[in-house]
């Protein structure tokens, strides 16, 4: 065999070995486990590391705290019967006991000579009557006024009408209609004051009716005492008047300085028994109650609870061992 022959045979060779590993790696295989997986190239890399997209997540919401139970508090007293009565318009209301209504009318009247005040005319109606078979005019003209019907307090089902009205240097006064036994009714100007019945519950202590008096131990302003309805119109039940705010209504204390001095009686309360002390200087008392004669239930600074005793009144002013109660209070002189 020549050279020539030699060459042409070598290159065929390289010719079909070509081919075929050409075809090889063209061929694509129908089962990806028997061919296996191809290599990854640098644009997969670049895909597989890109970050993902960010999307909008709702923004989380705190739980919210668990509520603290409400202390348990106890059932309001139930109120005696009442109502309040409007002013120039009629309320239906049986006030004698009858089982008939009679109709009630207040007429406001402005005064000609203040532009803020007023005087009332006060007309009872019988059923079915045109004519009033009870007038009351008040005589006076006043700033403000309001009226509530409560039980009599006789227990026969009637009624009392309460017109409370107030007017120069806040003066007070308390008209009481009250029906009489022997048929129509009556009108008496009685002591004492009752808070406007907007309020309703104001009106009322331990389910007596709450009469307020102007006074000027320990400061000027008012107590309250629970009441009922007498002959010359009102009556405390125990004879005590207490501060608004005092203790007795579960409030808040209205706290007076001592500037001398000052004699009280302190009760032991374990043994009952009563001994005298002094409160001093930069301390305080609270006013409590009082009989509005001779002493005042105070609590003093160290929490202890005393009276302080009165030994007269001059002008207003309550003496305090033979001194006004501003030589030892820091209260304003009331004259």
């Amino acid at each position: 065999m020549n050279r020539s022959l030699l060459s042409v045979i070598a290159l065929l060779a390289a010719v079909v070995a070509a081919v075929l590993l050409f075809a090889a790696c063209n061929t694509a295989p129908d089962d990806k486990d028997a061919a296996g997986a191809a290599e990854p190239t640098q644009a997969d890399a670049e895909t597989a590391t890109e970050a993902p997209v960010q999307t909008d997540e709702p923004e989380a919401t705190e739980e919210p705290l668990p509520t603290e139970e409400p202390e348990p508090t106890e059932e309001p007293i139930e109120l005696p019967y009442n109502e309040v009565v409007p002013f120039d318009e009629e309320l239906s209301i049986d006030l004698d006991g009858d089982g008939k209504d009679e109709r009630v009318f207040i007429e406001t009247v402005p005064s000609t000579e203040y532009e803020y005040d007023f005087f009332y005319n006060i007309r009872i109606y019988e059923e079915g009557e045109e004519e009033p078979a009870f007038v009351h005019e008040i005589e006076y003209a006043s700033y403000e006024a309001y009226a509530l019907a409560v039980d009599n307090g006789t227990e026969d089902g009637k009624k009392a009408l309460l017109f409370c009205r107030w007017f120069d240097s806040d003066d007070y006064e308390t008209c009481v209609i009250r029906p009489l036994d022997e048929g129509g009714f009556d009108a008496i100007d009685a002591d004492g004051y009752f808070p406007d019945p907007e309020n309703i519950r104001d009106c009322f202590a331990d389910g007596y009716l709450a009469i307020y008096y102007r006074t000027e131990i320990l400061g000027t302003g008012s107590v309250y005492t629970r009441s009922r309805l007498c002959g010359e119109g009102f009556e405390s039940v125990d004879g005590l008047y207490y501060y608004p705010g005092s203790e007795a209504e579960g409030s808040d204390l209205r706290f007076i300085s001592v500037i001398a001095p000052l004699p009280v009686t302190v009760n032991d309360e374990g043994t009952g028994e009563s001994y005298g002390m002094t409160a001093t200087p930069g301390s305080y008392v609270a006013p409590l109650y009082t009989d509005m004669a001779t002493f005042v239930c105070v609590k003093l600074s160290s929490g202890e609870t005393a009276l302080i005793f009165f030994s007269d009144y001059d002008s207003f002013i309550p003496y305090i061992d033979g001194q006004p109660q501003h030589y030892y209070l820091d209260v304003l002189y009331a004259d």
